[in-house]
């Protein structure tokens, strides 16, 4: 079986990205080159944003694995059951942080070490329960 290939951002990541988006506008603008920048470079700005937020908690995640001993094969299921807590408790507000470990330890990580991971992030930590999403008008 092959192995996926892991995303490596590099000094030219963000360039690349921002001369993708921008093309994107000048289509979707009509050709208009001053809205095309403002597209891109909002566009790389949230990007760069998103991106930081899972990065940074994955690195205040990894001292907590390392202490409690979880073989490094596991990690990547750490990782996905932080981007889930950050993305569906945290920004969507669609589950809540106790939901999320739950449907983790049935997966059968240790309940322990995800609370401590959750602790180690923080900000993250919700417990009020989920308010759907509103669909506005």
């Amino acid at each position: 079986m092959k192995m996926a290939r892991k995303r490596q951002e590099g000094i030219t990541t963000n360039p690349r990205y921002k001369m993708k988006a921008y093309a994107v506008g000048v289509g979707i603008s009509s050709g208009n080159e001053e809205m095309a920048k403002e597209y891109a470079e909002a566009l790389t700005q949230a990007r760069s944003a998103g991106v930081g937020v899972f990065r940074n908690a994955y690195a205040e995640v990894k001292p907590v694995l390392m202490r409690a001993g979880v073989p490094s094969a596991l990690w990547g299921l750490y990782k996905a059951f932080i981007n889930e807590i950050i993305a569906k408790a945290q920004r969507r507000k669609i589950a809540s942080v106790d939901e999320i470990v739950d449907k983790w330890v049935k997966l059968g990580l240790d309940s322990g070490v995800l609370r401590d991971c959750v602790n180690a992030v923080g900000e993250v930590m919700i417990t009020a329960e989920p308010v759907p999403a509103q669909k506005t008008a």
